[in-house]
Order: C-alpha cells, then structure tokens, then sequence
C-alpha cells in the first residue's frame, strides 16, 4: 500500500477483473464483490489477469493507484482520474508486466513510479500540488506522453530516473525548473520556454550533488530551447547531453556548467554526445557560471559517441579542457574559453569557427577544417587556433582543395606531422595551395601526402615563414604518338633479332 502523510484511514479495493465488463463501477470487477466508492481515501490497487481493458465509466476520485506484484498488462482509459493524496506516489507499478494509463489524470502532490516494470502514462495529467517526482527503477522506462500541466511554482518537479529512463514527449506546460538526477530522461518532442513541450517553460537542472551520473537525450529530430544547469558534484558523476538517434536535433538554451547559489564554487564539466548518423547542434552557448571559482578548470566538454556535435554562439566560455574522444566535434563558433583541446585517435576535430585554446592531434586522431553538410560530408572553411597547433605523427589533415580551399589558421606555435588527406573541391588544379598559417615557430616533423587526386605530384612548401604551402604540379600522360613509336621501334627490334644456328 502506498502512503500518503495526513491522510485518514483508507479503504483498499483490489480489482480481480471477475465481472462481465472492464467498467470500474461493476461490482464484481473488485474482490470485495462491492465497486469502491470515489473518495479521497480509497486506495485503488489492480491485480490478477483477468479484464485487463479497464473503463473508468464515470468521473472517479481516489487516493492512488496501484499495478500489484503479479498483476497482468493492463491499459486504464475512460473518464478522468483524480489522484488527491498528498505526500507519497499517486500511481506506481510494482507488478512485471507494461502497464498503460490513457485515461486524463487530475493529481495533487506526489508522482509517478515504474518500480517493477515499464509504464506509460498517454493521457493528460494536471498537476494541482507544488512536489511532483517521475521515477523509473534501474532498466524500467517510465514514459509520459501526455501533456503535464500545473504550476509547481513553490515546490519541486523532479525526475529521479533511479538507473532507469524517463521518456518525456507531452506537450507539458510546467512553469517550474525540472530537477533530473540519477539515470536518464529522454526527449520525444521538442520544448521552448515559450511554447512548452517536453521540459514545459522552465530551465531544466541536471545533477545533484551525491547522486550518480544522469543524461538527457533527444529522440529524433527535436529542439530544445530551454536553459539546463549542469549541477556541480563532487563523486565522480557524469552528466551528458546530447541524441540518442540518426536525426539532427538542436539544444538551442544556454548551458551552464556549475552552481549558482554561493560564489567560489567550482564548476562542473559534462559530456556530449551524438549517435552514430545523427548531428546534434548547441546554439545557445556552453559556458562557465559566472560565480563558479575564477580559474577553475573542471567545468571540462568530452565529446562522445560516433556521431556529429556542433558547437556555435559566441557564448562558450566554460574554461576546462576539451576531449574529442570519438565521432566529430565542429567548432562553428567561437569557444572563448583557455583550456587546450585534445583529439584522440579515430576521432574528429572540424569547424569553421574559432578555438581559444592550444590543440593537440593525436596519433590516429583527425583535424579538418570546415563545417559537414547534414550527410557528414566535409565543407569547405576555415579553423582558427588561438593557442597553437600540435600534430602528432600518425594523425591525419583532411583538406577540400579547390578555387575555394580549407584552411587552418593557427595564433602561436605549429608542430607540423602527420598524413595529408587530399579531396579535389570545384575548381581544383595545379596551382599553390595554402593550408596552414601561423604566428609562431614552426617544428617540422614531416606531413607527408596520403590520399590525393591522382595525375599530380605534390610537394609540402614550408620555406616561407608564417604559412605552410602545398605546391601541385601537373603530370603529363604520355602522347599517344611517343607511345605508339616506342611500340613500333620494340616490334622492329624483334624482327631484326638473328635467329640462333642450329648445332
């Protein structure tokens, strides 16, 4: 049984399904033999296997619901449901069977839990009380895809994913900061401050100190336009955001990394990341909470995942480092931030925006400058490194040559390494190609040419200061006519060979 603090005794009715029907008001759907009575102390819990089509066939108010341990799947639908205990859960699945509410809900403080198994919740839900939490056991998915509605404005709305998932794709109208911490939520649809959605209008907070790592991620091609707070914790948690399709979806809020309640906290770092096929784009800005400690290096960006992150805005101020750790990161705007950025092996660092801090390529790692198109295929544009350029040998430079060219432009020293990879853009010929300048020293540790269009040889050009030059020149075929005299000249050398006397 479910409790609820302040509530007076209340009055339990098992459904067991041994009616002739699936409406709620027939009397022998219920173990007692007598239908409840809608009331604020009624404690409603479904059992056994049999009417598993439940009717709400009038209004009916109750304290809450419970999916019992051995319960069948059971779908609710019908008139509204009103949920009015305070202080506990308002409707919980403890059987191991799905279980699916599609009837519209009216609740008062409490929440959702999916404990035993998955649930859905696919009709509207009114929230009336200020605490509301959504909880999804460890590998249980708890999804709401009806529309949350309420104020929540003096209390808390919190998902405790509990090393589950919470799937959100409700057009929700939640005015309150959503507060998500140990597991993942997951984003059906999109959400702006505006017009509400899977966040409702409020900013979102992810993280709480002590709690293990959390995630959001967007399912399918959707737009998230509210702020999220990355909490500061200091247990080793990892909070990531990012898609979890083949889709491109957007994350167009601020980020913020780091605490806003007390100055000289330290910042939090978060991880993003993309499915493989899919790009997802941060617009609104990935920066350091202006009352985080000044200096304070681990409000960090790892990317990962076999998919595309695009970062653009000027308003990425976070100081950590930055890893590439798999798939591809683009810079496109600005990361104004000083903390160096790595790119380890198999992995991508493009864009055509600019990056404050010093760049390292590792063996196997990949530099390329320029945007992708929505097929991940490389545009052509520039990369600026404010803080130098080290490639190491093995690492790979992919270059679009053409009338219009790549170009990485480095502020600072350029360690020169690494395999040249060569793609002819519109316009491509003989001609001087310009591929790096810097303002620094040069370390030349040979970039050798790998992949290139053939019928050209290509020579790497570091004899003038400040640039790094590619020179490629035209091979000529040979002409049909000098290769038919070399045939003839071979055919009459034969003919004119002795032939060797007989013994």
């Amino acid at each position: 049984m479910i409790g609820f603090s302040g509530a007076t005794a209340s009055a339990q009715s098992v459904w067991n399904g041994g009616g002739t029907d699936g409406n709620f008001s027939t009397a022998l759907n219920w173990a007692s033999g007598v239908a409840p009575t809608s009331a604020v102390t009624t404690v409603l819990q479904i059992g056994g296997s049999s009417q598993t089509a439940i009717n709400i066939d009038t209004p009916f108010s109750a304290q809450s619901l419970t999916f019992l341990s051995g319960a069948s799947a059971f779908t609710l639908s019908g008139n509204t449901l009103s949920l009015t205990g305070t202080g506990g859960v308002n409707v919980t699945n403890s059987s191991a069977s799905v279980q699916t509410i599609a009837a519209s809900m009216s609740v008062a403080s409490g929440g959702f839990a999916a404990t035993g198994a998955n649930m859905t919740v696919s009709g509207n839900v009114a929230i009336s009380g200020n605490n509301f939490t959504l909880t999804a056991g460890g590998g249980k998915t708890l999804t709401v895809s009806g529309a949350l509605t309420g104020g929540i404005t003096a209390g808390n709305f919190a998902i405790n994913a509990a090393g589950g998932t919470v799937v959100l794709s409700g057009a929700s109208t939640i005015g309150n900061t959503i507060n998500i911490w140990n597991g993942n939520v997951v984003a059906g649809t999109s959400s702006s401050t505006t017009t509400g959605g899977a966040f409702g209008k409020g900013s979102v907070s992810l993280g709480l100190s002590g709690q293990s790592s959390s995630s959001i991620l967007v399912s399918g091609a959707y737009t998230i336009g509210n702020n999220i707070r990355v909490i500061t914790n200091t247990n080793g948690a990892v909070y990531t955001l990012g898609g979890s399709t083949a889709d491109i979806s957007t994350y167009s809020g601020a980020i913020s990394l780091g605490t806003s309640t007390a100055a000289g906290t330290a910042g939090m770092g978060v991880t993003l990341t993309a499915a493989s096929g899919g790009r997802v784009n941060f617009t609104g800005g990935i920066r350091h909470e202006t009352t985080s400690t000044a200096g304070n290096s681990s409000d960090a960006v790892t990317k990962t995942g076999a998919g595309i992150v695009a970062i653009s805005g000027t308003n990425n101020t976070y100081l950590g480092i930055t890893t590439v750790s798999a798939g591809t990161l683009l810079v496109n705007g600005t990361l104004s931030g000083t903390g160096a950025v790595s790119v380890a092996s198999a992995a991508v660092l493009g864009g055509n925006g600019t990056v404050s801090g010093a760049v390292t390529v590792a063996s196997g790692g990949i530099l390329s400058a320029g945007d992708m198109d929505a097929s991940g295929t490389s545009l052509t544009g520039t990369l600026t490194l404010g803080g130098g350029l080290a490639l190491n040998t093995g690492s790979t430079l992919k270059f679009d040559l053409g009338s219009a060219s790549d170009l990485v432009a480095v502020t600072g020293n350029l360690i020169l390494g690494g395999t040249l990879s060569l793609t002819a853009g519109s316009g491509f010929g003989a001609g001087t190609y310009e591929l790096f300048s810097y303002s620094g020293t040069l370390t030349d540790n040979t970039l050798t040419v790998g992949t290139s269009p053939a019928g050209y040889a290509y020579t790497v050009d570091t004899s003038t200061a400040g640039v790094v030059n590619l020179q490629v020149v035209a091979v000529p075929e040979p002409a049909p006519l000098v290769l038919m005299g070399a045939g003839m000249a071979a055919f009459l050398l034969l003919r004119r060979r002795p032939a060797r006397c007989a013994a």
